[in-house]
């Protein structure tokens, strides 16, 4: 019976340092997490690009506007209902934009400029026959 004792006093003192060493580690995660999603917030709002996609910690999608940001929440218009809620930094785990991006945009016009010089280059050949 002191033999079991002994070896489960041992393994509790093993364990414990881990297991509180694994929270420690997942806090500092969401830390981060939440300083990214708080800057990125404030980035938006500074360059007035505010038209948002906001995916949150249990899985659901807010679209809207940024209206404005606080030290422990900010506010967003949505685009459906028009109503504004207060989210927490904290609850949410990514914020993107709704634009397209500059290199998106240069993608597309390269594909219309290729499909272009196409079509001309069909008729060019046809109307040499």
């Amino acid at each position: 019976m002191r033999r079991v004792n002994a070896t489960v006093l041992a393994l509790m003192i093993a364990i414990v340092p881990l297991v509180q060493t694994a929270q420690a580690q997942s806090t500092s995660a969401d830390d981060a997490r939440t300083a990214k999603v708080k800057a990125d917030v404030a980035k938006r709002l500074a360059n007035k690009k505010t038209h948002v996609k906001i995916k949150l910690h249990d899985g659901s999608v807010v679209n809207g506007r940024l209206e404005q940001g606080n030290t422990d929440t900010f506010k967003v218009s949505e685009d459906k209902t028009g109503k504004t809620t207060e989210l927490s930094y904290g609850a949410v785990d990514k914020v993107s934009g709704r634009n397209m991006s500059a290199m998106t945009k240069v993608g597309i016009g390269i594909a219309v400029a290729a499909g272009i010089a196409g079509i001309l280059a069909i008729a060019v050949l046809r109307s040499l026959d």
